[in-house]
Formats: C-alpha cells, structure tokens, sequence
C-alpha cells in the first residue's frame, strides 16, 4: 500500500468506534476462515468492503492483487466480486499515477455511508 490521495478518519469526522468495529469484523472474519476454513465461509464482498472501509479511515491505497488476497479467494474470484462491487457503485479503480501496471481499488461514497450505516447499527 502506498501513500493517498484519500481523507483520513479525522476527515470525515465519524467516531473513532467505526474504525474499532471494523478491525474486530476483519478479525473476526479471520478467525472464522482460520477455525472453519476461508472456503467454506467464503464471504469475499464482505471481506473486501471491510478492508477498503478500513483503508479509507486510515487514508491508505489497497491495489487489486492485495485486496485478493485479502478475501481469501482465487484471483478470478476476487476480481468478479470486484467487477460486481464497481457496477454496484459500491467501490471505484484507478491507475497508480507512478505504475501504470498497477490499479487500485478505493470504496464510494455510497459504498462507504452504507457501511458507515452498518456500523452505526451494530452500536
């Protein structure tokens, strides 16, 4: 991950328990992949949306490979997720100004309030 373009947290002025809310979910996705296996409770969506929320709050770039690895599942896999998460508008590519080779994924708008929503929820 590279530096960002991206706000921060403090940006966007949401209680510092979203981003606490969102490192337990990844963990805990995490230890149900580990205990149960990443196949069997395969959520790649779920896994993704977290990490790119994540990466938002704290103003990092997450590129398509590590967000694949990320969720657990094979490269096709991930990037179909991918594919149906950008016709969703619920996360964006872009082009790594310094690589071409490289593109990044970064969560919406509307990708981000929905999970900020969620969130809010689970409060």
């Amino acid at each position: 991950m590279a530096g960002s373009s991206q706000p921060t947290a403090r940006a966007f002025a949401l209680p510092e328990t979203n981003l606490v809310a969102c490192e337990k979910r990844i963990a805990e996705r995490r230890s149900v992949g580990r205990h149960l296996g990443f196949s069997i409770c395969a959520n790649p969506a779920w896994d993704m949306l977290l990490d790119l929320y994540r990466a938002a709050l704290l103003g990092q770039d997450i590129s398509i490979s590590s967000l694949a690895l990320a969720s657990h599942v094979p490269a096709t896999t991930a990037r179909r997720c991918i594919a149906s998460m950008v016709a969703a508008k619920l996360v964006v590519l872009r082009p790594d100004p310094a690589d071409g080779r490289r593109i990044y994924v970064a969560i919406t708008p509307v990708g981000f309030e929905a999970l900020t929503h969620i969130f809010d929820d689970m409060r």
